[in-house]
C-alpha cells in the first residue's frame, strides 16, 4: 500500500489518500553465459603467464568459471574449440573448466612466446554459449648454460708491450634477459696480471702489471662465462682454458762466462789450429738470444780467427816467429741478433806464444876426433816458465 499526504493544504483537515500497488516478478528468459571477470563480451581475452620450467605435461593454466544468467547457476559444461588449438597444446576439463597443458612448451624453440586457445561456456540451453580466448604467455627459464664459441683460447703478448690489449673471448646463451646475459671472469695462477671486461670479454694487461718471459713464459688460466649474475636463482656457467704466451723482448745482453780468457801456445802452431774457446750466454730467445762472436780489436795481421757461431779461436796464420813474453791481447764482442737494436758485451783474450825450440828441438854437438876422453862438449842450462792450471 502507498499513502500520499498534502502537508501544504489550506484547510486544517487531514488531507491524505491511500492506494495499493501490486509487483509481479517474472523470470527472464535466455541469455548467454558470462565468464568470471576480467572477461567481458567487449573484451573476451584472458591472459595467463607460466615460466618455461612450469610448463610440463599436466601443468595447470587456470580453472575457468562462468555463470548461467537464466538462473544464476554455475556453468558445468565447457569445451575447447578444436580449430583454435592446431598444435593440441591444451586440455579442457568439460565439467570443471580446468585448463591444463598436454605438451611441454620450449621457450627457446618458440617463435612467438605465447599460445592461444578458445574455450566455450555452454548454458543449460545448449544454444546459448559464450567464448573466452585464453592467451598463455611463456616466460623464459634459466635452462641453458653459456657456451664459449671456442673450446680454448690462446693469445700472446710481448713482455714489453706497446699495447695492453691481448684478445677477446666470447660466449653465447640461448636464454633471454638476465638468464642470457653473460659475465666473464678469469682465474688461475698469475690471473692478477690480467683484466677481463666482464661484459665484453676483452682481455688486457692489468694496470701496473709487468711481464718477464724469463720468469714466466706462458700463463695457463681459466676463463668463465656465467649468466644471471644479479638474479636470485642459480647461475649457470661454462669454463674453458686460456693460454697467454709471453713473447720475448730483447732486454738481455749477452754475458761472457769470463771477462778475461788466457790461452798459451807454442810458436810452431800451424794455421787454422785451435787455440781456445770463448762462450757467452743470452737469456732471451730466438734471434734475441742468438749470439755472434767477433774480434773487435788487437788482431794485427790477422794472426787469429774467431768462429762467429761457436766462439772458437784459431790461428789465422802460422805462429812461427811470433813467440814473446808479453801476451797478444784481443778484445772480442758477443752481440745478439735482437731487433730493433742488438745488444752486445765484451771480453778480453790474452794469447801467450812461447818459443818451441826448447820444447821440440833435439840438440846437436860436433866433437873433433883428436879430442880425448873427458872433453867438455858444452854446458846446458834450463830455464822455463811454470804454468799453473
Amino acid at each position: 500500500m502507498v499513502e500520499v499526504q498534502d502537508y501544504n493544504a489550506e484547510k486544517p483537515a487531514d488531507q491524505r489518500a491511500n492506494t495499493t500497488v501490486f509487483l509481479i516478478i517474472q523470470q527472464t528468459q535466455g541469455g548467454n553465459p558470462t565468464f568470471d571477470a576480467p572477461w567481458s563480451e567487449v573484451n573476451p581475452k584472458l591472459y595467463f603467464s607460466l615460466s618455461e620450467s612450469s610448463t610440463g605435461v599436466g601443468a595447470e593454466v587456470t580453472t575457468l568459471g562462468a555463470t548461467d544468467p537464466s538462473d544464476g547457476s554455475r556453468i558445468t559444461n565447457f569445451e575447447k574449440v578444436p580449430s583454435s588449438d592446431p598444435l593440441d597444446y591444451f586440455v579442457v576439463d568439460r565439467t570443471s573448466g580446468r585448463v591444463t597443458l598436454k605438451k611441454n612448451l620450449d621457450y627457446d624453440a618458440m617463435v612467438r612466446k605465447e599460445v592461444n586457445v578458445l574455450v566455450r561456456a555452454i548454458g543449460k540451453n545448449i544454444t546459448q554459449f559464450s567464448t573466452a580466448e585464453l592467451i598463455l604467455r611463456v616466460t623464459d627459464a634459466n635452462d641453458n648454460n653459456p657456451v664459449f664459441l671456442e673450446r680454448g683460447y690462446s693469445f700472446s703478448i710481448s713482455e714489453n708491450p706497446n699495447s695492453v690489449f691481448i684478445g677477446r673471448v666470447q660466449a653465447s646463451d640461448k636464454d633471454d634477459g638476465d638468464f642470457g646475459r653473460v659475465f666473464y671472469s678469469i682465474s688461475g695462477q698469475g690471473a692478477d696480471n690480467f683484466y677481463i671486461n666482464p661484459q665484453t670479454g676483452e682481455i688486457r694487461l692489468a694496470d701496473g702489471a709487468t711481464l718477464d718471459r724469463e720468469t714466466t713464459q706462458e700463463y695457463t688460466l681459466i676463463v668463465s662465462a656465467a649468466d644471471n649474475a644479479n638474479g636470485s636463482s642459480t647461475s649457470r656457467n661454462d669454463e674453458v682454458s686460456l693460454k697467454i704466451k709471453v713473447i720475448d723482448y730483447n732486454d738481455h745482453a749477452p754475458e761472457f762466462e769470463r771477462s778475461v780468457y788466457q790461452f798459451f801456445k807454442y810458436d810452431n802452431l800451424e794455421a787454422q789450429r785451435s787455440i781456445g774457446v770463448v762462450s757467452a750466454k743470452d737469456n732471451d730467445e730466438g734471434n734475441n738470444g742468438q749470439i755472434i762472436y767477433t774480434i773487435n780489436s788487437g788482431n794485427e795481421n790477422g794472426m787469429f780467427q774467431l768462429d762467429p757461431q761457436t766462439g772458437l779461436l784459431t790461428s789465422g796464420t802460422p805462429l812461427t816467429g811470433r813467440a814473446r813474453d808479453q801476451p797478444y791481447t784481443l778484445q772480442v764482442k758477443a752481440e745478439d741478433r735482437g731487433s730493433p737494436i742488438p745488444l752486445s758485451n765484451y771480453a778480453t783474450i790474452q794469447v801467450t806464444i812461447r818459443p818451441s825450440l826448447a820444447a821440440d828441438s833435439k840438440p846437436r854437438f860436433e866433437v873433433p876426433e883428436r879430442d880425448g876422453v873427458q872433453f867438455n862438449i858444452t854446458e846446458v842450462r834450463r830455464r822455463d816458465r811454470v804454468q799453473y792450471s
